[in-house]
């Protein structure tokens, strides 16, 4: 699966340690690590049915990666709708946006 950042300051800190480390802690940091580990190497997040994933509206989801600490996500390649809920199909979903992590 493909990632994509909303801010450039989400990215350094997904993609520095330094930065995660400092922002979320060593504990934290680490889960983060581990979990982009584990969207990059699937074609769909679905993949992934052992991840705590809650799944809203409008190609919206939430992915813990460490207790109490969230990445939000949307979908942005490959999620037609699905006509009799309106639901996401996030087994069609091949690229992602990471919008914000949350914290305690």
């Amino acid at each position: 699966m493909e990632l994509g950042f909303a801010t450039k300051k989400l990215r350094q800190i997904c993609q520095q340690e330094a930065s995660a480390r400092k922002m979320l802690g060593d504990e934290a940091a680490a889960g983060l690590r581990r979990r982009l580990a584990d969207l990059e190497a699937v074609d769909a997040i679905t993949e992934l049915p052992w991840l705590p994933i809650t799944y809203g509206y409008d190609g919206e989801a939430s992915i813990e990666f460490h207790s109490g600490y969230s990445l939000n996500v949307v979908a942005i390649r490959g999620a037609p709708r699905m006509v009799e809920n309106l639901e996401t199909d996030w087994t069609t979903v091949d690229r992602i946006k990471l919008v914000d992590i949350i914290k305690p």
